[in-house]
């Protein structure tokens, strides 16, 4: 099967993480707390290069971020928030690794970040999710 970037980032975007209630397949423009954890895809990417001296073409690679919105940034104590984050980015992380032959994973690198969802700040965790195919 050929490798597309509609492929990867849906199939990424569709990874099951233990403790995600709701999984969108795009940016959602509000989210519901009563959803909350929730995932979603964003700022898809890719590149190719020409392989030298036959011009042809290497392995495609997509890049996609698999965020998961914790909570609004107001809510609940330091602690707390401390406490589901790290929960959470174990979750992420045997998620990417029982999947990554599947989907072509290559690598992936985590950080936490707040983002605007509508009118409100959210605790999230964002996964730089890279992996190509021919």
């Amino acid at each position: 099967m050929a490798f597309t970037y509609t492929a990867y980032v849906n199939g990424v975007a569709g990874i099951t993480i233990s403790g995600v209630t709701r999984q969108y397949t795009s940016p959602p423009a509000t989210i519901n707390t009563a959803d909350l954890p929730a995932s979603y895809p964003r700022l898809p990417g890719g590149e190719n290069e020409t392989v030298t001296l036959t011009y042809g073409r290497g392995l495609h690679t997509a890049i996609v971020e698999l965020c998961v919105v914790l909570e609004p940034v107001r809510q609940s104590s330091n602690s707390v928030n401390y406490t589901a984050a790290l929960t959470m980015l174990d979750a992420i992380k045997t998620a990417l690794t029982s999947n990554a032959s599947t989907y072509g994973i290559d690598r992936w690198g985590i950080q936490i970040e707040i983002d605007r969802i509508g009118d409100v700040d959210y605790w999230q965790l964002v996964a730089r999710v890279e992996g190509s195919g021919v």
